[in-house]
């Protein structure tokens, strides 16, 4: 079996400038740190090297496999330094958001005019030199792209550097309006837009994003936009994401549903992870899928359904496990 990919070919830049070769939640291990060093010292750091020589192996003992869906290359490596550029750079430094969904934060996140300046001031000489040689750049992992005050900068800074970069966004779907994507000059390079918005009624949304209905009625009606892309080919994937909580697991079958019914052509499910916004005990409540939860056989039941069968609904290992088993 030939290694994953991510080592070979995808970074993400975090908070505070640390550099990953995937979410954190998957591999803790930061390759170095993009404020400190050059990113191409980062990219063929000893800490990178070390990683990829364990994963040609066979050896992932720096991730969690019980929640990862690995993403595998097609060849084998011929060694741990990387002479090419990563092909897809993922960003996720900035936390500004226009919703508190209910498996990410307790409150909106804004960031300051002092945290907008800093951010800002590095997009010339950090951020945009890191994409140079990237097929794709993708937003966000943390926060919203089109929320995002400093995102919204630096996206349209991308289209201007970068005329043949495509884009993925991550994103809560209340901004991804045509007017948006149009005024941002991304339509015509669109890869993926995946919108998390884990329920399937407009009153579970609100409860698990804390939104307000007017927010609702926009992210319907941008996602009726979107699905018209996607039905036109101007955009090739769009995959909408649903977080396993207790108190939206009920509608995971109407949500896939939905999803089908505005042409989505991914849909990933995974179960809730505490990113350390929850108590032990609030977190131990929303965790729905772990066995010790007094709901879990509900869910069990639910995930025994045909509908998840279907090749375009991805679960990950965790939630795998528990439909595998029933």
């Amino acid at each position: 079996m030939y290694p994953c990919r991510h080592p070979f070919e995808t970074v993400e830049i975090h908070r505070d400038g640390e550099v990953y070769f995937c979410c954190p939640a998957y591999n803790k291990n930061s390759i170095g740190n993009v404020y400190k060093d050059s990113f191409k010292e980062i990219w063929n750091s000893d800490k990178a090297k070390e990683i990829r020589s364990l994963v040609i192996k066979g050896d992932y003992r720096f991730c969690d496999l019980g929640i990862c869906g690995r993403k595998l290359l097609d060849y084998a490596p011929a060694s741990v330094h990387v002479s090419n550029p990563p092909k897809q750079v993922k960003f996720c430094h900035d936390k500004e958001c226009c919703l508190a969904c209910g498996g990410c934060r307790k409150s909106q996140l804004v960031s300051s005019s002092d945290d907008l300046v800093r951010l800002d001031s590095k997009i010339e000489g950090v951020y945009l030199p890191i994409l140079e040689g990237a097929d794709s750049v993708d937003l966000a992992g943390d926060g919203d792209p089109f929320a995002s005050r400093h995102y919204r900068t630096l996206i349209k800074r991308i289209v201007e550097t970068y005329p043949d970069m495509k884009f993925s966004f991550h994103t809560n779907g209340v901004l991804a309006s045509r007017q948006m994507l149009e005024e941002l000059g991304v339509v015509d390079r669109l890869d993926v837009i995946q919108i998390s918005f884990h329920s399937s009624t407009k009153q579970t949304w609100q409860n698990f994003t804390r939104g307000r209905p007017e927010q609702y009625d926009a992210l319907m009606e941008n996602i009726k936009y979107l699905s018209e892309l996607r039905k036109s080919g101007r955009l090739p994937t769009l995959q909408f994401n649903f977080v396993i909580t207790n108190f939206n697991y009920r509608e995971l079958v109407p949500f896939i549903r939905l999803a089908k019914s505005f042409s989505a052509n991914r849909v990933e499910v995974w179960g809730y992870r505490n990113r350390s916004e929850q108590t032990e005990d609030e977190a131990a409540r929303l965790g729905v899928f772990h066995p010790v939860h007094p709901e879990y056989d509900k869910l069990r039941e639910i995930l025994r359904g045909p509908v998840f069968a279907d090749p375009e609904v991805y679960l990950y290992p965790e939630i795998k496990k528990i439909r595998d088993e029933a």
